[in-house]
C-alpha cells in the first residue's frame, strides 16, 4: 500500500459519507493538495470537493485525530513497526506490555486513524 494512503471501501461496512469525510480527514493530514491527494488514492477530485462541501452542508463533522511523537533518534533492533494508516507508525519494542499495545492499537482503530 502507498505511503499516506487510506484503505476504504464502500459497501465494506462503511457508508459513502463516512469514505469519503475519511478521506478528506486524511487529506488533512497529509498536507498535501486536493489534487495530489487524489491522484494519489485514484479517487475523483470532483467527487472529493461534492463532498467536502455536502458533509459541510449536512454539518457532518469531519474527525480524525492528531498523534504527536518525539521523532526516533536511532533504531532498535528487533522492534517490530505497525504501519497504520499508511503514514502513521506504531513502533513496539521488545518486552512490550500486550494490555497497553491493545488499548493504543483500539484506540487508532476507534478513530479510524
Amino acid at each position: 500500500m502507498a505511503r499516506g494512503r487510506v484503505s476504504l471501501a464502500v459497501g465494506a461496512g462503511i457508508s459513502r459519507a463516512e469514505f469519503w469525510g475519511k478521506h478528506i480527514a486524511a487529506r488533512e493530514v497529509s498536507g498535501v493538495t486536493i489534487a495530489q491527494y487524489c491522484r494519489d488514492h485514484g479517487i475523483s477530485c470532483a467527487s472529493f470537493q461534492w463532498w467536502k462541501s455536502e458533509l459541510k452542508r449536512r454539518k457532518i463533522p469531519v474527525v480524525f485525530a492528531e498523534v504527536r511523537m518525539p521523532l526516533a533518534t536511532n533504531v532498535v533492533e528487533g522492534a517490530i513497526e505497525v504501519v497504520v494508516g499508511g503514514n502513521r507508525v506504531v513502533r513496539v519494542h521488545s518486552g512490550f506490555d500486550e494490555a497497553t499495545l491493545a488499548r493504543v492499537l483500539a484506540v487508532v482503530e476507534r478513530c479510524g486513524c
